[in-house]
């Protein structure tokens, strides 16, 4: 990492040529409507990123390659309130047909560069691309309320921990603000990193549900000079004194270095899942039409590595049964 500084989070803002460039390949891209469904975007996505503008292709790789920064937001995206239909009232469900949009095209392009996008069971039936749109009735702490969600690792405690979460705004005319915290720079003191770096941790039951006694894990790992971190809700019952105070440590930690971006239409926001935390605050949600709609893709760098909760090498849906009880 000589001469290359370490930031919490890199904005990168396209130029003009790079936005009429990308601009004309998303309109070749989605003037072939097989393009439009998901899988079969998907399949060709990487290859169609080849395409993108150096510029970008080099911002990207820099923070996969270098772990430059915890996240990426990159702004100025050809995208246009012409382009965004009304928000969704509801999720997909199986049999519906639910195209991709221009902006979702080009979150699709984006997020293939840093990685294999992938979707589970369990959340959206199976989708890849996630629609986080206010719904009514549903938890304030979800992705479908409008209340705090708290500063996590994205699936922290699957097997199959996302590499990195992309959230590109598609609608936010509530200005809901998304939270991003990470223990870059930071100094934590020798105890509290040698009780995080034991395997002493347990997730709720609830979150990864099941209903059997899973193994500890630690909370850091990887260099010990810059490490890798997972913070989720931790089982405290079965933490000792020690544990428990290092997790409140680090909360405390995590929350005082909390920074909020405000996601304007267009914007993509891509968090390394292994260096940063992030959340979301409260807002006034507003249904309907006009609602807030994030599309959400999650990525892994290696998607052989899931091969197990897959049904085949090309599929990208994570089943139930392979890692839910």
């Amino acid at each position: 990492m000589q001469g290359r500084t370490k930031e919490v989070v890199r904005i990168f803002s396209l130029s003009d040529s790079d936005r009429q460039n990308i601009r004309d390949l998303l309109n070749r891209i989605i003037g072939d409507s097989s393009n439009t469904e998901e899988h079969t975007f998907l399949e060709s996505a990487a290859i169609l990123a080849s395409e993108l503008p150096r510029s970008i292709r080099e911002c990207i790789y820099d923070f996969k390659l270098w772990e430059s920064s915890a996240a990426l937001l990159i702004t100025r995206n050809p995208i246009s309130s012409q382009d965004i239909g009304p928000t969704p009232d509801s999720h997909w469900r199986p049999g519906e047909k639910r195209p991709l949009g221009v902006a979702q095209i080009l979150h699709g392009l984006y997020s293939s560069l840093l990685g294999e996008p992938f979707g589970f069971e369990t959340q959206q039936y199976g989708r890849i691309f996630n629609d986080l749109i206010p719904l009514k009735g549903m938890p304030s702490n979800s992705s479908s309320g409008s209340g705090d969600i708290g500063l996590h690792t994205e699936d922290c405690f699957q097997p199959f921990m996302p590499d990195y979460l992309g959230l590109m705004c598609l609608r936010n005319e509530q200005r809901a603000k998304t939270t991003v915290s990470s223990i870059w720079n930071v100094e934590l003191p020798e105890e509290i990193r040698r009780v995080l770096w034991e395997e002493r941790f347990a997730p709720k039951l609830s979150i990864i549900n099941s209903t059997e006694a899973v193994a500890k894990r630690s909370v850091l790992f990887g260099d010990p000079a810059q490490p890798y971190m997972r913070f989720g809700s931790i089982d405290y019952e079965t933490c000792d004194l020690e544990a428990t105070a290092a997790m409140r440590f680090l909360a405390t930690l995590l929350e005082r270095n909390r920074q909020t971006i405000t996601l304007n239409q267009g914007d993509c926001l891509y968090v390394d899942n292994y260096y940063a935390v992030h959340g979301r605050a409260a807002y006034q949600a507003e249904y309907g039409a006009n609602g807030r709609w994030f599309s959400r893709l999650v990525m892994a760098r290696d998607l052989r590595k899931t091969r197990t909760f897959r049904s085949a090498p090309e599929k990208r849906v994570m089943l139930k049964h392979t890692y839910a009880n």
